[in-house]
């Protein structure tokens, strides 16, 4: 692993691919996984694929946001509509509301009007739903909804918040059937 590690950072690369078996309880809590690892040691973006994916050809990506702004945020999203113009395929915007989904309007409307001038006003779909969990909420989304890979950003944590919690989007790399494309912030 410490090769993998060490190449991300010396050569020049655009994304790395994982196969990812799934961890649990302690494993995935405290001792992590390969995956695990790498998601917090490399800076490139992270493909990681589940076992139990379906080898589907890629006719949409799914982008869940919190609707928080940040460069890194607009840059991934600028990324990732290379990939959909690659695929020509369809490009989703999902955030899950863990409460009252009408008090997200404006931010919803400023988010939009950004994602407008970097992609254009049609080349894209925004959904909102809302659960109670947001983990929850994702996956369902994406056991209901045809998502061939679903985007994430991986948001930077404090080395307490890393030791007792598991990050949204290792858990849907860990736990999910859809292929999980993760970007660091």
């Amino acid at each position: 692993m410490d090769e993998i590690i060490a190449g991300t950072h010396h050569q020049h690369f655009d994304l790395l691919v994982l196969g990812t078996k799934g961890a649990s309880g302690l494993k995935e809590r405290f001792f992590g996984s390969n995956t695990q690892t790498l998601i917090e040691k490399v800076d490139v973006p992270i493909l990681a694929v589940p076992l139990a994916a379906p080898s589907n050809t890629i006719e949409n990506i799914v982008f869940a946001t919190d609707l928080e702004e940040s460069e890194k945020g607009y840059a991934a999203i600028a990324k990732l509509h290379d990939f959909v113009q690659l695929f020509e395929c369809r490009f989703t915007f999902l955030h899950v509301a863990d409460d009252d989904a009408s008090k997200y309007h404006d931010h919803i409307i400023h988010f939009r009007s950004y994602v407008d001038e970097v992609l254009g006003e049609d080349n894209y779909d925004f959904v909102l739903i809302e659960n109670d969990s947001i983990l929850e909420g994702l996956e369902n989304y994406t056991r209901e909804h045809r998502v061939d890979v679903l985007a994430m950003l991986r948001k930077k944590q404090s080395s307490l918040n890393r030791f007792f919690e598991v990050s949204f989007t290792q858990k849907m790399a860990f736990h999910g059937k859809v292929p999980v494309l993760i970007y660091k912030e």
